[in-house]
């Protein structure tokens, strides 16, 4: 039987935060026409545009039941793979994030200097805490 072990569950909080921080820039990027019409939603992710055009709160209760699947995956996978995963997760909304940011708000490029080391600082910090919890492990 497999093990499961919880603590893994931190890994995925970076990419919760990243997640809830698309969310929020999604649903305040949506046109003045969107809060009338959902049909007229602004979204390039298939599966959340469908949601999308449910709702906001359809919207917001995707992204906890999203969130959940996140950290459910990196409690599941094993070792390294949670690690790979919670990374990737992080990598995808920060990508979702920053897209919004320039295309639709239009902000400056060279405030990308400032964002991606943000986004390598916090996947540092899963990688160190994944190492920190296999050392110790092993110990």
């Amino acid at each position: 039987m497999m093990k499961l072990d919880f603590r893994k569950s931190l890994l995925g909080i970076p990419a919760c935060l990243f997640s809830i921080m698309d969310t929020v820039i999604t649903l305040a990027g949506q046109p003045d026409a969107y809060w009338s019409d959902h049909a007229r939603y602004m979204e390039d992710n298939p599966l959340f545009a469908k949601i999308l055009m449910l709702g906001p709160e359809w919207f917001i209760a995707g992204e906890i039941l999203w969130d959940l699947l996140i950290i459910a995956a990196v409690i599941l996978l094993p070792g390294f793979l949670s690690l790979v995963a919670a990374i990737s997760f992080v990598i995808g909304h920060a990508f979702g994030f920053l897209s919004w940011l320039i295309f639709c708000y239009k902000i400056n490029i060279n405030w990308i200097y400032l964002y991606f080391p943000v986004v390598a600082l916090v996947i540092g910090l899963q990688a160190k805490f994944y190492y920190q919890r296999l050392v110790a492990r092993n110990s």
